[in-house]
């Protein structure tokens, strides 16, 4: 066979940098989903008063969109049934108070579910 007529052993590009193009797409999707997941979990409030991320959803709460004398009344609230009381108030006007000042009551509940907790309303 002359030299003319052998297969090149040279690879395309494709063949040499296909691989790790493939590789390089597969992380940056990756990276993707979990940026994107992570800033889904730390925007949506849960009821265990965290942002799903283990960070207090309690520094979040709009205290001047509320009754000057709200946050020191919960504060103050050592039984279990009087916060829940405060809770349902908060769930029942939370549309309301989204409409009057932009803010929906999901921060002002993780507050009050984070109070709860501390004292103990969820042991059995």
């Amino acid at each position: 066979m002359s030299e003319e007529n052998k297969p090149s052993k040279e690879k395309s590009v494709g063949e040499k940098y296909g691989c790790l193009i493939f590789f390089i797409f597969c992380v940056l999707g990756l990276y993707h989903c979990i940026t994107n997941a992570r800033e889904e979990a730390e925007s949506a409030p849960y009821s265990n008063g965290t942002n799903g991320m283990g960070t207090s959803t309690i520094s979040t709460v709009k205290w001047e969109t509320y009754d000057p004398g709200l946050k020191s009344r919960i504060d103050n609230l050592n039984d279990c049934q009087k916060l829940q009381d405060e809770f349902n108030v908060a769930e029942e006007n939370s549309d309301n108070h989204l409409k009057n000042t932009g803010t929906n009551n999901a921060a002002l509940m993780g507050y009050i579910d984070d109070k709860k907790t501390q004292l103990g309303c969820y042991k059995k």
